[in-house]
């Protein structure tokens, strides 16, 4: 049995958002112990089998003394609890539980909810807020975030790097919120009988004057429409007073804290959430969704991940009550029919990316790995090495996210750093391993695969040296003769340092390297299995382009005037070669995160992939076409030997005929089959170089 404890500010967090994981943690037989202020739903907890520890904790104070004895009350209760594990939410709990649990060696997990307003608006607070996060999450072992917004911004203050994971927010309850019957609608026109909700914490971020105001003008206008408001109101504000006024006047109907939100969602026809707030993700729009009522929201983080606007319900403006009042004018203008199928569209939406479950799951494995209670997998076994791109690299965090462990070589953390040890190593100083991790010196796992971008032959070197029984594999990711650059040049590996492995064809035999497994990085996987695109689906984009220049431009760019002539729709988007002395062009693009191109790509008909010359071996990219199922054009003659490869998939520039591209691009596309892709995961590519006995340098 494991004791895991739960820091946070108020009850509700719990009780409400996150129950079903401690209904499992109960379950599995363990004991759970929940730490906050006082609350109604404490006895409910108790009654389950939770301990409640009561801890004042205030959410809105900015005492600095008060909060060094919320970290002192947090270590004397760690100490007397002696948890396994700390399960941390919202800022205060999150900074402070996660410094008293540094300072006993406890493993702490926080989750981002939201930046909070301190941090999102910027000056001397924000800078000290930040600086807190940035130590007290130096020794935490994961931070869940809601929104990739929030990671982003986390990750570019350099804060618990290497230690993010995206969760669906808190995700919502499919079985507790259930689709009931979308309610009658009576009258004509927009003299319907409509009912708006707000429910929220009653506070001005949340955007409760936008919705007061708006309501003000549709009730006058259309006196049939109703309004309410659920939710309580946050202290030292004159809302009590604000909303008992507006009821007075017949504006709006409050109904304070309400403890069934299904029930009362039944009879609403439209959620309403005009908010400002650095939410996580909104757990009001999920609620609202899983019920199946459209919903009208604000384009920012914590809303536009459930919102798709005019799928499942609206967007609009921020801090604008009269662009508020237009949309629920569109939304009153809907016929029945069209506001049921939009809260259908959003039923259907959480069910496929918010079922709690995958948060649930994600907080048990966690608790596994503090224990040393997860079952142990073939990942187990292995180490990753590889140089890390600031900020969000793809690779490196799909490769940790599909559950393998793994490191950067160096000490370089930032651009700065990493600039000095470059010129460090080309200048020929000696001390190089001053420069190294020094947790690569404490690796238990018994085969290391190191990726070779940035590494460097002596650093290969003082791994077989560190580790003469275990078997190392250096995996190409480049060509060979972009590895030379840095020094990594296989001719001159000394014999028995490491396997080689490349995909590149030519390479293996020239340099008596193993020809890796063609793969793709199915994490990143866009489509369910056996998914065909809709036929009847609108592309934004005929053709999407997006790569680095690598001197390929001007044929990319010759590429894009053709289709374009063709009364193709093209999007190309040309970044600059990683060189900082690299001539900047002005078609270059900024670099954006895969997850972003992949988005451009679902709405795409094909993507284009140019290789250079002379250059035919199987890339990431030809193969993400089969998984995401998305036609290709290339000029890589080398998809012909693919074994899912169909001239319905792939278009070769230079052998078929170009009149016939529209034809190919407008053709219906038929998905490569599971059992085949199933052939060409990353994990098996993996297993291939661990299984192998072959040695390519003995």
């Amino acid at each position: 049995m494991s004791t895991v404890l739960f820091l946070v500010n108020h009850e509700v967090v719990i009780y409400n958002f996150r129950l079903e994981i401690v209904e499992r943690l109960l379950a599995d037989g363990n004991r759970v112990v929940i730490s906050s202020p006082g609350g109604e739903r404490i006895e409910e907890l108790k009654k389950m089998g939770c301990v409640h520890e009561p801890v004042n904790v205030e959410r809105h104070g900015k005492n600095p003394f008060k909060d060094l004895v919320l970290i002192a009350t947090y270590r004397k209760l760690i100490e007397r609890v002696k948890p396994d594990v700390v399960f941390a939410y919202t800022i205060k709990p999150n900074i402070y539980g996660s410094l008293a649990a540094k300072s006993l060696n406890v493993p702490c997990v926080t989750n981002i909810t939201g930046l909070g307003t301190a941090v999102e608006n910027g000056g001397i607070l924000s800078r000290f807020a930040l600086m807190l996060y940035k130590y007290a999450f130096r020794s935490v072992q994961r931070v869940f975030y809601q929104n990739e917004e929030n990671e982003k911004f986390f990750l570019k203050n350099h804060i618990a790097e290497g230690k993010q994971k995206l969760i669906p927010g808190s995700g919502v309850n499919l079985s507790r919120f259930v689709v009931s019957d979308y309610p009658e609608v009576h009258g004509e026109g927009r003299n319907k009988k409509i009912r708006f909700l707000f429910i929220s914490r009653i506070m001005k971020e949340k955007g409760i004057d936008e919705y007061l105001k708006a309501a003000a003008v549709i009730k006058k206008k259309y006196p049939d429409t109703e309004f309410h408001v659920c939710g309580f109101c946050e202290e030292n504000t004159d809302y009590p007073e604000i909303l008992k006024r507006f009821s007075d006047r017949g504006i709006i109907e409050y109904h304070g804290m309400i403890r069934d939100v299904n029930e009362f969602l039944q009879n609403i026809h439209c959620v309403i959430l005009p908010t400002y707030y650095p939410e996580g993700i909104s757990n009001v729009l999920l609620e609202s969704c899983a019920c199946a009522r459209p919903i009208i929201s604000t384009d920012r983080p914590g809303s536009r991940e459930v919102l798709d606007d005019g799928s499942n319900g609206f967007f609009v403006r921020e801090k604008d009550p009269g662009d508020l009042v237009a949309v629920i004018e569109k939304f009153m203008d809907l016929s029945y029919e069209k506001m049921a199928e939009m809260g259908m569209r959003a039923r259907r939406k959480v069910e496929k990316e918010f079922d709690r479950q995958i948060v649930v799951d994600a907080y048990i494995e966690e608790l596994e790995k503090a224990t040393g209670l997860k079952k142990r997998t073939f990942k187990d076994d292995i180490q990753y090495i590889r140089a890390k791109e600031s900020g969000w690299d793809y690779c490196f965090e799909g490769i940790r996210n599909m559950g393998y462990n793994i490191m950067i070589p160096y000490r370089d953390k930032n651009l700065l750093l990493r600039l000095l040890r470059e010129a460090w190593f080309r200048s020929g100083l000696p001390f190089r391993k001053l420069w190294y991790n020094p947790g690569i010196r404490n690796i238990d796992a018994p085969n290391i695969i190191v990726k070779d971008p940035l590494i460097t032959q002596d650093f290969v070197e003082y791994l077989r040296k560190l580790y003469p029984e275990k078997k190392i594999i250096l995996e190409y990711d480049n060509r060979v003769s972009n590895s030379k650059k840095n020094g990594l040049d296989p001719a001159k590996l000394g014999k028995g340092v490491a396997e080689l492995w490349s995909y590149d064809s030519d390479d293996c035999d020239g340099y008596s390297m193993n020809k890796k497994r063609e793969f793709y990085l199915d994490i990143y996987r866009t489509t369910d299995p056996g998914c065909e695109k809709q036929k009847d689906k609108k592309y934004k984009y005929d053709v999407l382009y997006l790569g680095r220049d690598k001197g390929r431009a001007d044929e990319i760019l010759k590429y894009r005037r053709l289709f374009r002539k063709m009364g193709l729709k093209t999007h190309f988007h040309i970044c600059a070669d990683r060189s900082m002395f690299a001539e900047k062009k002005t078609y270059y693009r900024p670099k954006i995160r895969y997850t972003d191109y992949l988005k451009l790509e679902s709405e795409s008909r094909a993507i284009l992939n140019i290789m250079p010359e002379g250059q035919y071996s199987i890339t990431p990219r030809d193969m993400e076409a089969a998984f995401n199922n998305v036609k290709e054009i290339t000029n890589n003659r080398g998809v012909k030997n693919l074994e899912f490869y169909s001239p319905q998939r792939y278009f070769i520039l230079g052998e078929d005929d170009i009149k016939g591209l529209k034809g190919f691009l407008y053709a219906p596309l038929i998905p490569v089959s599971e059992e085949v892709l199933q052939k060409y995961t990353f994990d098996r590519m993996v297993l291939d170089m661990v299984m192998s006995d072959k040695n390519s340098k003995d």
